[in-house]
């Protein structure tokens, strides 16, 4: 007999929950989910680690998922106790799908190549949620602006890492040191595609070198730049940009054109403290421009006793804290000590440190 059932799965070891449709011969068939992130727990804790019971036995699949739907909504993936991270109610996670919300708050699983969600109509749902893990491993989902997240207790579980291709086309994320991206085995998908449009307004993800492009039949995003058919910024992405370039540093070419530009004219009166006052973030005194100009014409500053004494303490080594030290070393332990108790460490299997031995 065929069962359309919903199931929940527990974690013993800390109450996260999972709930899933399933069709089964044998309610006994130790089914635990296919969902990415349940089945990346059992691997961690072990089947044993879990417990199954089900929750409905309905009549048909379609009531099937209708019931996972009710269930598993958007308030019941953003919680922070469940493995869900898809809206339910449409079958088994589909490769290239994603659940997304409109501008009204409606809920909808579309193909990651829609137009609407390449073109930011859709957004999708966890687009502010990140999956992140503790100092102990376990995995949790949390928004962004988490307070555990910013100040660093709780990192992505993606730090670190990179999405890759192998030869064979097969894409899986690795750590960004892996040494099969420096030998070029694994390299990144992106690379040598684009997104393109055609005359009617279909989005496609195409090769650089397809024929389409060169003919004209497709457009790249932004080979159009602002013109008819070209891709267009929302105007709240072009705020965040416009704040983005303002911290920018101007680039050789830049710097090249602004002083073509401002060549034979004269600096307003104060142009120079006022870039040293940005520099510095502090307004030079009168008193002291007016010795640094002293000293330019050929006079000689005058120092305090203070200064003085400043000067002659740095010069010997007063206050430099390294001044007549060495480093040792013993295993992993590091430790500065006065040069001449070097002897008295060695005899203990400390070994001076030399820097030329990173080199």
């Amino acid at each position: 007999m065929k069962h359309h059932i919903i199931y929940k799965v527990t974690n013993l070891a800390n109450n996260k929950i999972y709930v899933g449709a399933h069709e089964t011969d044998n309610l006994e068939d130790g089914y635990l989910g296919s969902g990415k992130y349940i089945v990346k727990a059992v691997n961690k804790y072990g089947e044993q680690s879990f417990k199954k019971e089900v929750l409905l036995d309905c009549q048909s699949k379609e009531e099937m998922y209708q019931k996972e739907k009710e269930i598993v909504n958007e308030d019941f993936i953003k919680r922070k106790d469940t493995y869900n991270i898809v809206i339910g109610g449409e079958g088994h996670y589909r490769e290239g799908m994603v659940t997304v919300k409109d501008k009204e708050g409606n809920i909808l699983s579309v193909s990651r190549q829609d137009p609407r969600y390449i073109s930011r109509e859709l957004v999708s749902i966890s687009k502010e949620m990140i999956i992140v893990k503790d100092k102990q491993g376990n995995i949790l989902k949390v928004h962004r602006k988490d307070p555990r997240f910013l100040s660093g207790e709780l990192v992505s579980i993606f730090k670190g890492t990179v999405v890759v291709k192998d030869k064979n086309g097969k894409i899986s994320r690795v750590d960004r040191d892996d040494d099969r991206i420096k030998t070029g085995e694994l390299v990144n998908p992106n690379i040598g595609y684009l997104n393109a449009k055609d005359k009617d307004g279909n989005i496609f993800r195409v090769t650089k070198d397809d024929i389409r492009l060169a003919s004209g039949e497709l457009k790249g995003f932004y080979s159009g730049g602002k013109s008819k058919g070209g891709y267009k910024h929302t105007e709240e992405t072009k705020k965040k940009l416009s704040k983005m370039k303002s911290g920018c540093i101007p680039t050789q070419a830049q710097r090249d054109a602004l002083s073509k530009a401002n060549k034979g004219k004269k600096k307003p009166e104060g142009f120079g403290e006022q870039i040293s006052k940005a520099l510095t973030g502090k307004q030079k005194t009168k008193e002291h421009c007016d010795n640094i100009s002293k000293a330019k014409i050929g006079k000689h500053l005058k120092f305090t006793e203070e200064d003085l004494k400043r000067r002659s303490e740095s010069r010997r080594g007063t206050n430099n804290f390294f001044y007549g030290k060495c480093l040792v070393i013993k295993g992993v332990e590091k430790k500065w000590i006065k040069k001449e108790e070097l002897n008295t460490y060695q005899g203990l299997g400390w070994t001076k440190y030399n820097q030329r031995w990173n080199s």
